[in-house]
């Protein structure tokens, strides 16, 4: 599936700020979920907060740089983040974390502790990308 032209908004840099408050949050939740919830509910929810914290992210990314937003279908939110400059290696971890997202959320797939510490390494990888940006702005 390749993006269209209306799979973006126009934003600003508030709207950034505020992506990068969701990202932060969501991925605070994640880890508070993965520590104090063991079970494979735990671990599921975590991976989908890690999920939704790489989007955000991914969004306050796209709106520092480049004064866009993906509102299009999650699983290729990516192919926005690969026109940021320097973004290669978090589109990659956006794309491998979105991809499993529908899975853990609605299809019942159990995640196990090494799919979610890897999957938090990823939101890990796209909110520091995402905060590099912010600051040189």
């Amino acid at each position: 599936m390749s993006p269209r032209g209306t799979d973006t908004r126009d934003v600003d840099n508030s709207f950034a700020r505020a992506r990068m408050e969701d990202a932060r949050a969501f991925r605070l939740q994640a880890a508070i979920t993965a520590d104090r919830i063991g079970a494979a509910a735990g671990r599921k929810a975590a991976a989908s907060s890690a999920a939704l914290a790489a989007i955000a992210a991914a969004d306050a990314a796209c709106a520092a740089a480049l004064g866009l937003a993906w509102k299009g279908e999650h699983t290729q939110g990516h192919t926005l983040l690969r026109r940021v400059n320097g973004s290669a290696e978090a589109a990659a971890a956006l794309q491998r974390l979105v991809g499993s997202k529908t899975s853990w959320q609605y299809l019942q797939q159990p995640v196990s502790e090494a799919s979610l510490a890897k999957a938090l390494r990823q939101a890990d990888k796209i909110i520091e990308f995402a905060e590099k940006l912010l600051r040189s702005r």
